[in-house]
Parts: C-alpha cells; structure tokens; sequence
C-alpha cells in the first residue's frame, strides 16, 4: 500500500513535466478516480468473500493451506482458474511506466508530446490510486475476518474445519 501511495504521488512529477499545470490536474483528477473506482471494487468484493464464506465454509479451509492469498483462495472454492493476477497487473504497470519514460524522453528533447501522453497519464494516476485503496480495505477487511474467526475458534462455536 505504501509502494501505490509512493508512486502515485512520484507519476504526478512526470505529469508536470509533459503537460505543467495540465497534466499535473489530469493526473490528480485521475487519482480521485482511481480511489473512488477501488474504494467501490473493493467493497464489492469483499462481498462477494463473505457471501462465499458463509456458503462454503469447509472448501475455503480446506484450499487455504495451498493458497497464497485471499483472492487465489476465492477463486479456488468458486471453481475458477487459480493463475495469479498479480503478475498481469505487474505487466501492465510495467508497460505503463514504460510508456511514461518515453514520454519524457519526447519531453526532454524539447518536442511538443502529443495528445496521446493525457490518457497514460490518466492511466498512472488511476492505476496506482486504485491498487492503493483495494489492498487498504482488503487489508482492514482482513484484520476484522482473523480477529472474528479467532474469538468464534476461542469461544469454541467453531473448529477448524467448520462449526463445531
């Protein structure tokens, strides 16, 4: 979460390089999107793992030893494909930030960027702002989810492998 907020924040230089002040409110406009887009993701989402949880109780213990996170884990008791999206979305912030450079090399040669530099800028501040908040409210989601299901393993209203 700390890495999005760096990052967001440091897209917004290469934004006031192209474009000064027009690229600078892009970018910031841009960002507001992209935590409004994530805040509303992940409160969908966090649906959809609680609905799952309460139906499926047995198949999320039973696949969280070989999970390596909640949304693998969630794909794995849904029946879907179990590939980690993570390295997708590596690859397309990759080829952004790719994109970026040689907008600032255009930019530095003392050429004119052209239009085309407004949506990876929209990109790069969305993109970051948007992973910032899911990863936020999945992680408060998460520290809820452990102390719940500690207190109901303590009190002794359910086991391991489902209720008891």
């Amino acid at each position: 979460m700390l890495v999005m907020l760096a990052v967001t924040i440091l897209l917004a230089v290469p934004a006031y390089f192209l474009y000064p002040w027009l690229g600078l409110l892009v970018h910031a406009v841009a960002a507001l999107v992209g935590l409004l887009l994530g805040q509303v993701f992940s409160r969908r989402r966090v649906a959809d793992y609680e609905a799952s949880l309460r139906g499926t109780w047995k198949s999320w213990m039973r696949f969280s030893v070989a999970a390596e996170s909640v949304p693998e884990l969630y794909r794995r008791v849904q029946g879907k494909g179990t590939r980690n999206l993570p390295w997708l979305a590596a690859a397309g912030l990759t080829f952004l930030w790719a994109v970026e450079v040689a907008l600032l090399l255009v930019a530095f040669q003392d050429t004119d960027p052209t239009y085309w530099a407004f949506p990876v800028i929209a990109l790069n501040g969305v993109v970051p702002a948007f992973l910032l908040v899911h990863y936020a409210h999945l992680r408060s989601w998460m520290r809820g989810f452990a102390d719940s299901v500690t207190d109901l393993v303590d009190s002794g209203e359910i086991g391991v492998w489902g209720v008891l």
